[in-house]
């Protein structure tokens, strides 16, 4: 599991650029959280590639640890 919190100077390497190699590497669960809105992207892997997000405000779930995480 990986949260990255982006930052304007890192939007692009986050959303493109790390997103493809956590894919590759097989990181189950990818979540990126945009502090302005408290809006988080969250990547789950099925069979070696990430579905489409979910996105939500303020919380994201880890399937893996079972919990839910506010913010």
């Amino acid at each position: 599991m990986i949260v990255e919190i982006l930052s304007p100077s890192n939007k692009n390497t986050d959303l493109i650029k790390k997103k493809a190699v956590y894919e590759q590497f097989g990181v189950q669960e990818y979540f990126i959280v945009e502090p302005s809105d408290k809006s988080v992207l969250s990547y789950y892997l099925k069979d070696g590639k990430y579905a489409e997000p979910k996105k939500q405000k303020a919380r994201f779930t880890s399937k893996i640890l079972r919990k839910t995480f506010s913010f």
